[in-house]
Order: C-alpha cells, then sequence, then structure tokens
C-alpha cells in the first residue's frame, strides 16, 4: 500500500522538478540533470527534449540546457493580475524618484517573502535580487520587516521549517538574536538589512498591513552600503513610515492598528 496522493502525476511533477533545477543550476547537460535527479540519462533526455519542444528550455552548442524567458513572461503575467501590485505601484514610484535606489515590493506568501514588483536602479540590480525571486526572511529589510509582525504561532512555524542561514558574516543565525531584532523593529516601525544577504548591499523597508490589519507585505529601498551610510538610513525611512502608512490606509487596515504601529 502505498500513501501516494492518487490524483498526482508523477511525470508531471519531475517535469516540475527539472524546472526547477535549472532554475537553480542553469546549463546542465543532459547527464548533469540526470545525476541531479537521480534517473538515468535516457529519461533525463525525454524530459528536456519536451521542454525544449515546448519552449520553455533552449540548449546551446555545447549541449547545456536553459531555461527560456518563456517562464518570465508566465510569471509576470500572474504578477500583473495580482491586485496589490497594480496599487502599491504608484507608491514605488513616489519612492524610486525621490531615491533613485532600487525599490522593491515583497508580499508575504505561503511562509515566503516574494519580490512582487520592483524599480531598479542599474548600479545595484547586479547584487539585488528581482521581481519573483523569493527573500529570506530572517536577513533582508523585506523579511524581518514582515516577520516582525507575523502572529506568534506562525512565525514559530516559519522559522522551524527555515534555518536561520548564514549568507555574510553580518547574517543573524541566533533565534534569540532575531527575536531581539524583530522587538527592535516592533518598536522602531523600520527594518534594516545591513549587508545580512549579500556583501556590499544596504536595505530599509517598512511594513504594510491588509483591511484585515495582518502584514501583507513590505516596501524596501536598497543602495549599494557606500553609498547607505547611517545618516542616510535614517532619510529614508522618513520618506519610507509615511508611505508604508498611506498603502496601508489605502488597503483598507484600521486605523488602530496604524496609530501602534507606525511612528511617524
Amino acid at each position: 500500500m502505498t500513501d501516494k496522493k492518487y490524483y498526482t502525476i508523477s511525470t508531471l511533477q519531475r517535469g516540475l522538478d527539472v524546472m526547477e533545477i535549472l532554475a537553480k543550476k542553469s546549463g546542465l547537460t543532459i547527464t548533469e540533470l540526470a545525476n541531479e535527479l537521480g534517473i538515468n540519462r535516457s529519461a533525463s533526455h525525454r524530459f528536456l527534449a519536451t521542454l525544449e519542444e515546448k519552449g520553455y528550455v533552449t540548449k546551446t552548442k555545447n549541449k547545456r540546457y536553459y531555461l527560456t524567458f518563456k517562464i518570465t513572461q508566465i510569471g509576470m503575467k500572474v504578477a500583473n493580475d495580482i491586485p496589490l501590485r497594480k496599487v502599491a505601484r504608484p507608491y514605488l514610484q513616489e519612492v524610486a524618484y525621490r531615491f533613485r535606489d532600487n525599490v522593491t515590493l515583497g508580499y508575504w506568501d505561503a511562509h515566503k517573502v516574494i519580490n512582487l514588483d520592483k524599480i531598479d536602479n542599474d548600479e545595484v540590480m547586479k547584487i539585488d535580487p528581482g521581481i519573483g525571486s523569493f527573500s529570506p526572511g530572517h536577513c533582508t529589510a523585506l523579511g524581518k520587516a514582515i516577520l516582525a509582525y507575523l502572529p506568534g504561532p506562525e512565525l514559530d512555524s516559519y522559522l522551524a521549517s527555515n534555518p536561520l542561514t548564514r549568507y555574510t558574516e553580518y547574517t543573524i543565525t541566533d533565534r534569540h538574536e532575531l527575536d531581539t531584532e524583530l522587538f527592535k523593529i516592533r518598536k522602531q516601525a523600520f527594518s534594516v538589512d545591513n549587508q545580512e544577504r549579500a556583501i556590499g548591499l544596504r536595505c530599509v523597508a517598512v511594513p504594510v498591513f491588509d483591511y484585515t490589519a495582518y502584514i501583507c507585505c513590505a516596501i524596501s529601498v536598497s543602495a549599494l552600503e557606500i553609498n547607505m551610510p547611517d545618516k542616510r538610513i535614517l532619510e529614508i525611512k522618513d520618506v519610507l513610515c509615511p508611505v508604508g502608512l498611506r498603502l496601508s490606509r489605502k488597503l483598507g487596515a484600521p486605523e488602530s492598528v496604524l496609530k501602534t504601529v507606525f511612528n511617524c
């Protein structure tokens, strides 16, 4: 007797596994992909050939396989259909016009911080994740701004399934230290990523709440570390906080919550 659910399609699952692996380790050969999946070379070739025929994968002259922009097109279609992105876009543009830095909308969805929208500054975009990527909760300004306001049980559940991975020497990897950081964020209504995710990158973020008073997303400003000293962090915070407040109001957040959260 198997515990496998009758309605799952194993070949579809494996095909999606192929796409996820190519997204993480682009430019694999048939053999390399087979080793990653633990399948034989023939099966690996069939999956890649099918995806190539459908336009999701392309093969180079040296027989390495890459995902195509068809994935991006689908992702952007989904992103553009999300009402929150459309509502928040003018607020991101306002901040981007003011600072000329990367401005990102991070959306909390099923234990993940998704970079739902972004306005890029070319200087920063090389080390700052793009639209559709995930932001670790414990070491990004977006993630910490959201984690700080999650209900206790939800925060505990998230941290239980997401280890505090170290990315740089500045990453917080201790739960007690993280709790202290989240408490600080709740007191000041903004978070800072001080090169915790990537060396050379600093970010500032503020929370955004929806009509149920739930922390649904956050807005961040990212810049190269040399361009964001402590004084500028406070300048950015002074602009971001009112924007987070106004976007929360736009989403119907209760005034009682906003008065408690925002110090601006």
